[in-house]
C-alpha cells in the first residue's frame, strides 16, 4: 500500500479535479491524506481519504472568491505568499512525520511543493490550468494601465513573505522561476489532451496529458419544458462570477431568442431579485451542468477550466465570457480550435452591447464549423484516460521511485 500526501488550495475549481483520482487510488488500496481548509472536509472525506486541515490563515474559499471577483489575480499571488508563510512550517512537519511515498501538489500549492524539496519526497503536479508561459497566447494577453494600477499595490505583500522565507529556508526549495505558477513537480499531470493545449516551451517529458476527470452521466432533461422542441442554451458563470448584471443583459437580449435558455445563477443571487423571467428562460440556483450539457446546443460561460473541458468533452461550442486573464486565456484556446468565441470585454474592464452579445451567438449557432472542432476536441479528451490514467501515472511514479 502506498502513502500519499496531497497539499491543495480551498478553490472548488482546484478541489473537484482532484477527487476522481483521489477516489479511485483509495479504491485501489492507497492510504490517501489530503490537507485542505475545513470548508472542504466533507467533499474530500467523500472519497475515502484522510482529511487533514490546515492551521488557520488568511486563505479561504470564501476570500479567493472575493478576491476573484475583483479580477485581480496578483492579489491571489499575495495572499498565496502570506499563507505559505504558515503552511510551509506545517507541511514540513507533517512530512516529516507521515513519510509518504509522493507528494501530490496542485499547481499553486506553494507550501507544499517547496515542503515537498526540503524533505526530499517525489511530486507529482496537478495542473489546475493550462501552461500559459512562451504561448502565442500568452503574447496576445491585453494588459493596460489599469491593469497594472491593480497589480501594483499587491507587490510589498507578496515579495516580504518571499523573502522572509528564503532568509529562513534558503533558495533550495524554490521551483524554477519560469514556472513558479503553475508550480511544477517532477511530474505533471494536466486535465485536459496534449492536442487541446497550447505549445509552450517548458512542456517536457515530465508533462502527462490525462484528461479531464469525467464518469458516464444521462442527459438530464427535467430543466427543460416538455414542449420544448428547439434549441437549448445553457449560460453560467461558475462558482466565483455570479455577475447580477450580465444575468440580466442576457434575460433582456435573449427574451424573444428561438431556443430556450437554463441560466444558472449561483449561491450568491436569488433568482427572484432578477425580477421577471421570459418565457423562454427557466432560471435556477444550480443545476446538473454534466448532465445538462449533453442536451444543450451551446453553452455561454466564463471560461473556467472545468467548464471548458466539461463543455468541449460533450461537444457543445461555447460563447466564452472571460472575467480575468487565467480565464481569457482558456477562451482564446478554445477559439484558436475553431470550437467557440470569446467576448473580453469584462477582462478589459469594459462592456460589450445586448446586440454583440446576440450577434456572437448567432454566429456560434449559423456556422457548423464550431460544433464540427468541438467534436474534434470532445474526440481528443475521450481518447485519454481521466481519473485512471492518473492514477495509473502516480502509482507507476511511486514505483519508479522506490
Amino acid at each position: 500500500m502506498n502513502k500519499i500526501v496531497v497539499f491543495a488550495p480551498p478553490a472548488h475549481g482546484h478541489v473537484n479535479p482532484s477527487l476522481p483520482v483521489v477516489r479511485e487510488l483509495v479504491r485501489r488500496g492507497d492510504q490517501v491524506i489530503y490537507y485542505n481548509h475545513e470548508d472542504f472536509r466533507e467533499k474530500i472525506e467523500s472519497t475515502g481519504c484522510t482529511f487533514r486541515p490546515y492551521p488557520q490563515t488568511d486563505m479561504s474559499a470564501t476570500k479567493i472568491t472575493e478576491i476573484l471577483r475583483g479580477g485581480n489575480l496578483a492579489a491571489v499571488i499575495n495572499l498565496i505568499m502570506k499563507s505559505t508563510e504558515i503552511l510551509l512550517p506545517f507541511s514540513i512537519e507533517e512530512l516529516e512525520r507521515e513519510k509518504p511515498d509522493m507528494v501530490i501538489i496542485d499547481s499553486i500549492a506553494v507550501w507544499g511543493r517547496m515542503a515537498a524539496t526540503i524533505q526530499q519526497l517525489p511530486t507529482v503536479a496537478f495542473m489546475a490550468f493550462f501552461l500559459m508561459y512562451g504561448t502565442e497566447e500568452e503574447k496576445r494577453l491585453p494588459i493596460n494601465l489599469r491593469h497594472i494600477l491593480q497589480w501594483l499595490p499587491e507587490i510589498p505583500g507578496t515579495v516580504i513573505p518571499f523573502i522572509r522565507i528564503i532568509f529562513k529556508y534558503g533558495f533550495r526549495m524554490l521551483p524554477p522561476f519560469k514556472s513558479f505558477l503553475p508550480l511544477r513537480g517532477d511530474n505533471n499531470l494536466f486535465f485536459t489532451s496534449k492536442e487541446f493545449h497550447p505549445h509552450s516551451p517548458l512542456l517536457d517529458d515530465s508533462f502527462h496529458f490525462v484528461g479531464p476527470s469525467i464518469s458516464g452521466t444521462t442527459p438530464d432533461t427535467h430543466f427543460i419544458p416538455a414542449e420544448n422542441t428547439g434549441d437549448v442554451i445553457y449560460i453560467a458563470l461558475g462558482t466565483i462570477h455570479g455577475r447580477r448584471d450580465f444575468f440580466l443583459q442576457c434575460l433582456e437580449t435573449f427574451a424573444d431568442y428561438p431556443a430556450h435558455f437554463i441560466l444558472s445563477v449561483g449561491n450568491e443571487i436569488d433568482p427572484e431579485s432578477l425580477g421577471i423571467i421570459p418565457d423562454n428562460f427557466s432560471v435556477h440556483k444550480h443545476v446538473p451542468q454534466l448532465e445538462i450539457l449533453q442536451r444543450v446546443k451551446a453553452f455561454i460561460s466564463h471560461a473556467g477550466m472545468n467548464s471548458i473541458h466539461e463543455g468541449l468533452y460533450f461537444s457543445v461550442p461555447m460563447l466564452l465570457i472571460p472575467q480575468q486573464f487565467e480565464q481569457l486565456f482558456g477562451a482564446r484556446c478554445v477559439a484558436n480550435q475553431g470550437a467557440g468565441l470569446f467576448l473580453d470585454h469584462h477582462t478589459r474592464f469594459k462592456q460589450f452591447t445586448n446586440q454583440e452579445l446576440r450577434d456572437s451567438l448567432d454566429k456560434l449557432l449559423g456556422d457548423s464549423c464550431y460544433k464540427d472542432n468541438a467534436d474534434k476536441i470532445s474526440l481528443s479528451l475521450k481518447k485519454t484516460g481521466g481519473y485512471n490514467q492518473a492514477a495509473d501515472k502516480i502509482q507507476q511514479f511511486i514505483l519508479q521511485n522506490q
